[in-house]
């Protein structure tokens, strides 16, 4: 008789038991893929619709999109809107160098923190402040850049980034809309209201400066 095990049932080839690794896979995939149909679903009624005039109808298509009910929609207004253009100068650096690059390093030899230049960046709550990017996902060499100025986690500000609730808008894209307006018909008083908005010559660049 021989010692060999061939003959024994594999304990992984049994009838009910279940890998608990692939079955984990298993179910991660079966969430993304539940996730991909239900945005393939609302871009295709998206484009399904021949015209949409409000934020409201978006909103009531996403929430139709998903037959299983699983959209939630958080209707934004300015007041949520928070001021972190002045929080972040207080706790964040502008600028920051890798911290490979030391006092002993050329200047020009040393990494600075670029976005456009990374592929992946990689947080870990153990070491707040911290930025690990590199120029390929997956990729080998990283750089670590420490962006935060003090050791304390930053708060969330408290003021409201539009104090007087409305956004100001270029003036001329309310001549657009006024333009537009006699092909409105229905929703006259969506139009009315954003046409009341404060207005802006300003115009923003097609392209924003670098920092230095």
């Amino acid at each position: 008789m021989s010692d060999s095990s061939d003959d024994e049932p594999n304990p992984k080839r049994r009838r009910g038991v279940v890998n608990k690794k692939n079955y984990q896979r298993n179910i991660i995939r079966n969430a993304r893929l539940k996730g991909l149909q239900d945005f393939g679903s609302t871009k295709r009624l998206l484009r399904k619709t021949d015209r949409i005039y409000t934020s409201n109808q978006y909103a009531e298509l996403m929430l139709k999109a998903s037959k299983c009910g699983r959209f939630t929609v958080y209707y934004l207004t300015s007041d949520d809107v928070l001021s972190f253009k002045k929080l972040w100068p207080k706790s964040y650096k502008r600028m920051a160098n890798s911290e490979s690059s030391g006092r002993n390093v050329p200047k020009k030899n040393k990494q600075k923190f670029e976005v456009s230049k990374y592929k992946q960046f990689l947080y870990n709550k153990e070491t707040p402040g911290k930025l690990v990017a590199s120029e390929y996902i997956g990729g080998v060499a990283t750089s670590t850049f420490r962006l935060l100025k003090t050791a304390n986690p930053p708060e969330l500000p408290a003021e409201k980034a539009h104090p007087l609730g409305r956004v100001r808008i270029n003036k001329k894209k309310t001549d657009d809309i006024k333009t537009l307006m006699e092909y409105t018909v229905g929703y006259e008083a969506f139009y009315e209201t954003i046409i009341q908005w404060p207005t802006t010559d300003h115009q923003l660049p097609e392209h924003m400066p670098e920092a230095e």
